[in-house]
């Protein structure tokens, strides 16, 4: 079960992190 949490934490964070990519390129 912890093992679920932390995978679906992950997901949320590097889906975070695509996000701010994606933000970055229109910057940019």
């Amino acid at each position: 079960e912890h093992f679920t949490v932390d995978a679906a934490y992950v997901d949320d964070q590097l889906a975070a992190l695509a996000a701010d990519e994606d933000l970055s390129q229109y910057i940019l």
